[in-house]
């Protein structure tokens, strides 16, 4: 299901669908694949064995760009889903920001404001989803030249979603 390696037996189309259908019969399985699923900046994976002499083997084992930025989009919608109104879920997605296209992050990010209304979480669910965005935004802020650090857009307004909800007492 891994979606950056092009598969011979699975297109996109199906790798969608099976994430989909285990998200919808398995919940708290899907999250897990979800995550596990979810691009990052050092992940390594191996093809699957191929025949070596075949005309219909893929030239290259990479995605093409845009289906791998598709199937990203395809896991943020299903993420957002499937964190409803869980605070944990919330703050593990909030601590991922930074290796989606700008696109998805956007989309997320507008997820997490969403949910992010100080007035309805408890003190404990806003100060989980606070320090899991404290936490991104300055690791972004302490190596701002590094190739995978995000760009000040969205770490200015993840700074304002912390801001609404960081505590007020100890």
């Amino acid at each position: 299901l891994v979606g950056w390696i092009r598969q011979t037996s699975a297109p996109l189309n199906v790798r969608k669908q099976a994430v989909t259908q285990i998200r919808w019969q398995l919940p708290d399985i899907g999250w897990r694949l979800v995550l596990a699923l979810w691009p990052t900046n050092h992940g390594a994976t191996s093809p699957p064995m191929s025949p070596r002499y075949r005309d219909w083997k893929p030239e290259t084992p990479a995605m093409p760009v845009a289906e791998w930025i598709d199937f990203i989009e395809h896991l943020v919608g299903l993420a957002i889903e499937l964190a409803d109104d869980d605070a944990k879920r919330w703050g593990e997605l909030a601590g991922r920001l930074g290796t989606l296209p700008p696109d998805a992050r956007r989309r997320l990010l507008g997820a997490i404001e969403g949910y992010a209304d100080p007035g309805s979480l408890t003190a404990e669910d806003r100060l989980r989803v606070w320090d899991a965005l404290n936490q991104e935004v300055l690791r972004h802020r302490r190596f701002p030249s590094a190739d995978w650090s995000m760009d000040d857009e969205p770490l200015v307004r993840m700074e304002a979603i912390a801001a609404r909800l960081e505590p007020t007492s100890d």
